[in-house]
């Protein structure tokens, strides 16, 4: 206890006591699917905060983002006692743990008082008659006399609401690949996959590529792709983008991220794959929910073989969160966003077009240049882009790519034409 004015102990005086509850972090399983559905309570003398509207489903590190007021009089009962509770629908709410703060040794405390911002505090959570930890919260905590709270508003710590954004992106060509490959061939029949890491937390609800976040998808999920990749096996070359396409389409979540992939470049004998290739994400960016979280793309250059396992010639990552938050902060959101150099893995940025260095085993085995950019849900509106080549083909207009030798595999790759893709070609659009 630094020196005060001891009259203040001794004489009571109202205050108005202000707590933020920011998050908590590492809270236990509270049900049955492992996870949490966690409600703050905070209460303090007579008053009693029971945060229902403040509910998180299905998290065991959740964002509240809740601020309370509570009126005070000191000396006195200054016991601030902050629980988190899990909800349940039937049967009665699990306290998680509990926290308390002595607001008089806060308040009659002159260095604590003489803060202008008061510290953030992480604090452990315990069950009654345990010493063992429920998790945290982070929160912050005010005191203020009636005449000062009147003057001070309340601080809005809810964070803005969401925006509906488009990833674009586009998949130019590849260079300086080697053409020797494992198998002494020097030629590649080339693709390219990426897999946007961390799409399973900012997915939107519309648009192409469309997620469905309902936790029985992931296993329908596994099983359908992997059907479907064995359709792609075994179908000739006539069906192979159409059903990769099909597959793009879908717009399932499978953790992590949701992938697309080119289409093939056949016979590549000069290290050079040619795609112009367009790949679209559209995102829901929720600043709340996405702090902390991967938010990459993964690409990956394949040497793509009919009858086994593709051969991976190199991979590229880059970082998403720089570009994703500036678009989201950006003043002027409904303007194309032109990338810069936010990630250091950029080598160059010249018209729009990025060149990254892809590796394998610690080795350079070549490079991809790609175009990336966020647009805001009015743009994606007003100047609509497609997947691949498809219309509207805009945005920038990708041409067909000059593809030297075979546009598609020469005859003793192509395996018999299965039935739906004897007929008309256009059933599988």
């Amino acid at each position: 206890m630094l020196p005060m004015d001891l009259s203040e102990v001794f004489v009571r005086k109202p205050l108005m006591v202000r707590v933020y509850l920011l998050k908590a972090y590492n809270l236990p399983p509270m049900d049955l699917n492992g996870s949490c559905d966690s409600y703050p309570v905070v209460e303090m003398g007579e008053t009693k905060f029971d945060d229902k509207e403040a509910l998180i489903e299905a998290h065991l590190n959740p964002n509240y983002y809740s601020s309370y007021e509570i009126p005070a009089s000191l000396p006195g009962n200054g016991d601030l006692k902050i629980s988190i509770y899990d909800y349940d629908k039937i049967g009665l709410n699990d306290l998680v743990g509990s926290t308390q703060i002595d607001i008089e040794n806060r308040w009659f405390n002159q260095e604590w008082r003489s803060y202008a911002l008061k510290p953030v505090e992480r604090r452990t959570l315990h069950l009654p008659g345990s010493s063992m930890s429920q998790g945290k919260v982070e929160l912050w905590v005010d005191v203020y006399t009636p005449n000062e709270a009147k003057t001070l508003p309340m601080i809005d710590i809810k964070p803005p609401a969401p925006e509906e954004f488009e990833v674009r992106l586009v998949i130019w060509e590849t260079k300086d690949v080697p053409m020797k490959t494992k198998d002494g061939e020097t030629k590649l029949d080339m693709k390219v996959n990426v897999n946007f890491i961390g799409y399973e937390f900012i997915q939107s609800e519309g648009g192409t590529g469309q997620m469905n976040n309902r936790w029985d998808y992931a296993l329908s999920y596994t099983e359908m792709v992997g059907m479907m990749n064995k359709q792609i096996e075994k179908a000739g070359h006539l069906a192979q983008d159409a059903l990769i396409k099909y597959k793009n389409e879908l717009g399932l979540a499978a953790n992590p991220g949701y992938d697309k992939e080119t289409d093939v470049h056949w016979w590549v004998k000069d290290g050079r794959g040619l795609f112009n290739y367009r790949m679209v994400w559209p995102c829901k960016y929720n600043c709340d929910m996405i702090e902390d979280k991967q938010m990459r793309l993964q690409f990956r250059v394949y040497d793509h073989d009919i009858a086994t396992k593709d051969d991976m010639i190199g991979e590229a990552q880059i970082d998403l969160q720089p570009v994703l938050k500036a678009a989201f902060v950006h003043k002027e959101r409904n303007t194309l966003l032109r990338i810069g150099q936010p990630w250091r893995l950029v080598d160059k940025v010249s018209n729009w077009k990025s060149t990254l260095s892809i590796n394998k085993d610690g080795k350079k085995t070549g490079e991809i240049v790609i175009s990336l950019a966020v647009v805001g849900h009015m743009v994606a509106m007003i100047k609509p882009a497609g997947q691949g080549r498809e219309d509207p083909n805009q945005h920038p207009t990708l041409p067909e790519p000059l593809r030297r030798g075979w546009d598609e595999p020469p005859p003793m790759y192509q395996p018999a034409l299965c039935g739906c893709c004897s007929g008309n070609q256009g059933n599988m659009s």
